[in-house]
Formats: structure tokens, sequence, C-alpha cells
């Protein structure tokens, strides 16, 4: 299939992601790519920011150490000139203590040359951490 827009580009990020098929969406990233994961807490262990191709990979193995989600609906895209803003809702569970919430994300993607060079999410991170550390 061709991808002729931003917005179609990143669900692809999510079908690849869906299908486990990280070499597909490591091939559309720039070998400079930073992924910032929900910041500000150093409780929750996946969070931070992650350096290129490799720092992805990091960040997917720490994630998937500690989350598993149970729920995920991209529901709603906005494009702007090689920007995707993509508001998706979740469901995880933490599996440190099997605490479950509901995790609405906002998805910043942002492009040049046709690959991704940055992607931010931004999540309730307190209700992150309350759930991570069962409080």
């Amino acid at each position: 299939m061709l991808v002729t827009t931003y917005t179609e580009q990143v669900g692809e990020f999510y079908a690849a992601f869906a299908r486990g098929e990280m070499e597909s969406m490591l091939d559309r990233m720039d070998m400079k790519v930073t992924w910032e994961a929900p910041c500000g807490s150093s409780n929750l262990p996946w969070g931070g920011i992650y350096e290129g191709k490799a720092g992805f990979m990091d960040w997917l193995e720490m994630y998937a150490r500690h989350v598993n989600t149970e729920v995920f609906e991209p529901r709603e895209f906005v494009e702007e000139t090689g920007r995707v803003v993509a508001f998706v809702y979740t469901e995880i569970e933490m599996l440190n203590n099997g605490r479950k919430m509901i995790n609405p994300e906002v998805h910043y993607w942002t492009f040049e040359n046709e690959r991704l060079v940055r992607f931010q999410a931004f999540s309730n991170v307190a209700a992150q951490e309350g759930a991570f550390l069962g409080i």
C-alpha cells in the first residue's frame, strides 16, 4: 500500500506495532529518532527520552516488561505539515501488581523527509504512577 499522508503513515506504525512487526516500524524511523515516553516521574521505569532506533527498542523492551496493553484504539487524528496528533484510548495493566486503568493518550508524531524523527506520548503520568505503585 502506498502511504500518501503522514496520518496514514502513523496508522501503519500502529498496525505494525499491533502485529509485532518492529522491523517495519524501524524502517520508517530516522536513525536519530527521539522517542519520548511519559516523563516527570522516576517511578515509571519506561518513562524518559530514548534516542535512536536502539533507544526505541530499549523503550519497547522496558515497556513490555512492565505494562500489558489490553485495549489500544487510535480514535482521532489531526495532521499539519509533517506533524500528526493522534488521540488514543488505551486500557493497560501493570504487570507488577495487576492494577488496571483506562489511560487516554495523545501522541505527537514529527516527520522529516518521510521518516519519523520524534515521537512524544502525553498521558496522565500521576495515574500511571499510582497504578504502578499500587496507591
